[in-house]
């Protein structure tokens, strides 16, 4: 399973917030073992705070995605057949409006290769931060399986996202 961690800075204006932050995707295999880490990337958007809810849109350069010390794992991760970063600059989140609370259901909308499929999980704010779950099918974005060498990546993909004021 693919674990994306996206830890956000928000930068308050009024009751608008404007993102920046880092991502690391972490890895399983479904047969063999795979130490898998992705980092390197900006995150960023704008989220917004209004009457009790939080709604926002963030996006992750793809071309900042870096697969770790072995650098043909990243061009290949890059490459046309999976994220195709030539074609399709980013990966988008767009959260629906949100009750801010504890252990809160959302709903939005995410956008890998140009495909969009909506997403839903968990989200949970404590003062100024928030840390949300929810997971992302690499097949319904034409992501084919990810196989070397007797080890397969698991199609499903855990994102955790985290939030933060500065």
């Amino acid at each position: 399973m693919y674990k994306a961690i996206l830890a956000l800075g928000l930068f308050v204006t009024s009751n608008l917030y404007a993102a920046s932050g880092t991502c690391t995707i972490e890895g399983s295999a479904s047969i063999g073992s795979l130490d898998l880490e992705i980092s390197g990337c900006k995150v960023i958007g704008v989220g917004k705070k209004s009457g009790g809810f939080y709604e926002g849109s963030f996006y992750v350069p793809v071309d900042g995605l870096d697969a770790g010390f072995i650098p043909l794992r990243t061009r290949h991760m890059k490459s046309k057949k999976f994220l195709d970063a030539e074609n399709y600059k980013t990966i988008t989140l767009d959260l629906n409006k949100v009750k801010i609370g504890k252990d809160q259901s959302f709903t939005g909308t995410i956008k890998i290769k140009g495909i969009s499929k909506p997403v839903s999980g968990k989200i949970n704010f404590s003062g100024e931060t928030a840390s949300a779950r929810f997971e992302v099918n690499t097949r319904d974005f034409n992501i084919p399986e990810m196989s070397h060498l007797g080890i397969t990546l698991k199609e499903k993909m855990s994102v955790e996202v985290y939030l933060s004021s500065l």
